[in-house]
């Protein structure tokens, strides 16, 4: 039984040392904050992550019936400014299903969420009706001329994933 008792006591002494950690941790992440639907600043002010030189501002998305891996639907994605298509007018992400041509907004463009992951910066964008979730990985590629995205969809109901890849994302 003592050693049962020295046994717990350790094994709690070292989950309050993990919880201890993991605190500071959070204490001391890199966040980056909101500029404005196209950039956000680390709040330690090493740095400025800014999409504006790839957005289009005319409603016309950057990317257009981008085929996904993981479903059968076709995407768009605008970052920054609003799309002006169908259901999807006011939306930075939109889905289109080609058994029926319809439009569904999968991300307002107004305030999408800005989180750094330690490699990445991930843009969440909610729909209107805050039913679906995207989120945009940036993955910075520094010889990339022109910005890449791959969807892999609708990985869990109501939640979609892309990642775009540019060199707009290495100003990180």
């Amino acid at each position: 039984m003592a050693a049962f008792l020295m046994c717990f006591r350790h094994l709690v002494r070292n989950y309050f040392l993990f919880i201890l950690i993991y605190l500071e941790y959070l204490a001391y992440a890199k966040r980056c904050l909101a500029r404005n639907n196209c950039a956000c600043s680390f709040d330690d002010g090493s740095a400025t992550f800014n999409l504006s030189t790839i957005a289009r501002e005319d409603g016309i998305s950057q990317f257009h019936f981008v085929p996904s891996t993981d479903d059968s639907y076709f995407y768009f994605y605008s970052p920054c400014y609003p799309l002006s298509i169908g259901a999807c007018t006011g939306s930075s992400a939109c889905l289109f299903n080609n058994s029926d041509y319809t439009f569904q907004d999968i991300g307002d463009s107004r305030e999408p969420a800005f989180e750094y992951t330690g490699e990445n910066v991930v843009m969440t964008y909610r729909s209107r009706d805050h039913l679906r979730t995207t989120h945009v990985t940036n993955i910075c590629k520094q010889d990339t001329f022109y910005p890449i995205l791959n969807v892999a969809g609708e990985t869990t109901p109501q939640t979609f994933q892309m990642e775009m890849i540019s060199a707009q994302a290495c100003n990180q």
